[in-house]
C-alpha cells in the first residue's frame, strides 16, 4: 500500500469534517501544522473551502496560507470514500500574480499618463476630461466580471462625469459582476458616495452585483454609516475580491 507521506506533491487525507489525518512530507514543509484543512485558508476563503470539499467535485482551486505567503492558489484533485478525502495540491500562484500584476500595470500608466496630459496647457480642458475618465476605468476581467478602481477623491463630478459611459459600457459587455476596488481613493464626500450609491442600483438594475473592495477603516465607517442598506458585498482586499470572482 502506498505510503502518502512520500508523495513528491503536497497531499492530505482527511476525514469527512475535513480533520487532516495524515500529509505528505511535501505539505509538511509548505503548510504550518494544522488539526483542521479549513485552517489553512484565509477568513475569506474558509466558506469556499468548506463548500468545495462538501461538493462532490474531483477538482477546484482554492486560497490557502502557506508558511512562505499569506495568499497562495493552488488547484486541488479530490478523491472520496465512504470515510476519507484524499487531496494533491499544485500550486498555481502565477494566475494569480499576472491578474494583481495587470491592475498594478494599469496604475502605474494612469499616472504617466496624468503626467503627460497636464504638461499640454493648450489641450487642458480636453486633458481634464480623459483625467476624470481614467480615474475611472472598466476593465473587463474576465466575460463577466469587471473591475471599477477608483482614483483620487470620490465626489459628485468625479461619479456624474462617468456614470453614463460606464452604464453604457455595461450594457455593451453585458458584465454580470463589478468590483469597485477603492484602494486609489482619497476623500469620500457625502454627495460623492449618494452618486456612487445611485450608480450601483443602475447596475443591480442591469443585473449586474457590486462588491466593494479595499475600504480603508475611515472609508468603510463613511460607506456603511451613510448607506447600510446598499445592495453590494464587501471584501477586504481586491486579491480577495479575484480570489471571490474569478475562480
Amino acid at each position: 500500500m502506498l505510503d502518502g507521506r512520500h508523495l513528491p506533491l503536497p497531499f492530505f487525507k482527511l476525514d469527512k469534517k475535513f480533520r487532516i489525518l495524515e500529509r505528505s512530507l511535501a505539505a509538511g514543509k509548505l503548510f504550518a501544522e494544522k488539526e483542521s484543512f479549513l485552517d489553512l485558508a484565509d477568513e475569506d476563503s474558509r466558506r469556499k473551502a468548506e463548500k468545495v470539499l462538501s461538493s462532490g467535485k474531483k477538482d477546484s482551486e482554492l486560497v490557502l496560507r502557506t508558511l512562505q505567503s499569506p495568499l497562495a492558489l493552488f488547484k486541488l484533485n479530490i478523491n472520496t470514500d465512504n470515510e476519507f478525502l484524499y487531496l494533491i495540491l499544485t500550486e498555481q500562484n502565477s494566475k494569480m500574480e499576472m491578474l494583481v500584476q495587470q491592475v498594478e500595470l494599469h496604475r502605474r500608466r494612469l499616472a504617466e499618463t496624468d503626467l503627460q496630459l497636464l504638461a499640454k496647457k493648450e489641450e487642458a480642458e480636453d486633458a481634464y476630461r480623459k483625467i476624470i475618465e481614467l480615474s475611472c476605468p472598466f476593465i473587463m476581467l474576465t466575460k463577466k466580471t469587471a473591475l471599477l478602481p477608483l482614483y483620487g477623491d470620490l465626489t459628485e463630478e468625479l461619479v456624474s462625469a462617468n456614470a453614463g459611459r460606464l452604464l453604457n459600457l455595461l450594457q455593451e459587455t453585458c458584465a454580470e459582476q463589478v468590483t469597485i476596488d477603492f484602494h486609489g481613493v482619497g476623500s469620500i464626500t457625502e454627495t460623492g458616495m449618494k452618486a456612487l450609491a445611485n450608480l450601483v442600483k443602475e447596475f443591480t438594475l442591469m443585473g449586474a452585483s457590486t462588491c466593494f473592495a479595499s475600504l480603508n477603516p475611515v472609508q468603510a465607517k463613511q460607506v456603511y454609516s451613510s448607506h447600510t442598506t446598499l445592495d453590494a458585498t464587501y471584501v477586504s482586499s481586491l486579491s480577495s475580491a479575484l480570489e471571490t470572482y474569478l475562480l
